[in-house]
């Protein structure tokens, strides 16, 4: 392990190997359950921190406030698993990553795996963002709702990630051409649109629990400002959706 100073990140990084998966390469459509993996171990071997669990006193806790457990891929494989903070990590959650290290230290498959604390900054600010993973969904879409299209579900999904409560008014969308877009209070028009779908199998799997949908899609959102965002649809936190500018 070592720490070093890149931009406005820190990164600590050590080896994610595994005991009980044999196979040279972690497919990009697992990405979601090692995540969650990853996820459920560091919460056992830190219990305690809202950071990783994403409550305090029983209460979720907002965007800014918990970890996102990321995946990155190249040529359909994963090559890192990261887990973004947007604070301090503390000892004990240093600590835990140690520890991680120690339980799946054994075996011939090596992942990466960081801690990446981001200072005061989101890891993207941009008018054009896009999906680097396939976004999954909340809810199935229904014929003629624009909010539960695809496209309506990641500009939902984009204003709760900056910290808007409820649902927008599905009065608001509104078709453009290829697009789904919205006029925005705050931020102006927000536009989405979709780029492909995804059929994977495996896809949508996260411990118990599954996406509305076993497809995923990547979206293009345009803006009138720059906005801040690590990933839009269900599972953001655990590395679907995630965007970059």
């Amino acid at each position: 392990f070592f720490f070093s100073s890149r931009r406005r990140h820190t990164r600590l990084q050590g080896d994610w190997s595994s005991d009980v998966c044999s196979s040279d390469l972690i497919p990009a459509t697992a990405g979601i359950a090692w995540t969650d993996r990853l996820h459920r171990a560091l919460l056992r071997s830190a219990p305690t921190s809202p950071l990783f669990a994403g409550l305090a006193g029983g209460q979720p806790l907002g965007e800014d406030q918990r970890a996102w457990y990321c995946w990155h891929q190249s040529d359909a494989a994963i090559t890192a698993l990261e887990v973004v903070s947007p604070m301090p990590f503390s000892s004990e959650e240093v600590e835990a990553l140690q520890r991680l290290r120690r339980l799946y230290g054994r075996g011939g498959l090596e992942v990466p795996v960081r801690l990446m604390r981001l200072d005061h900054s989101s890891p993207v600010s941009h008018q054009q963002l896009q999906t680097v993973t396939p976004m999954l969904l909340y809810t199935t879409p229904r014929q003629g709702k624009l909010q539960r299209s695809p496209a309506g579900q990641a500009i939902q999904s984009l204003l709760w990630g900056l910290g808007e409560e409820g649902k927008i008014d599905p009065g608001a969308y509104r078709v453009d051409g290829d697009q789904v877009c919205i006029e925005h209070p705050s931020h102006g028009r927000i536009a989405a649109e979709v780029l492909d779908v995804v059929d994977g199998p495996g896809i949508t799997g996260r411990g118990d629990r599954k996406a509305a949908s076993g497809l995923g899609f990547h979206v293009r959102l345009h803006s009138d400002q720059a906005l801040p965002a690590i990933g839009i649809g269900w599972g953001r936190h655990f590395g679907a959706g995630r965007l970059e500018a």
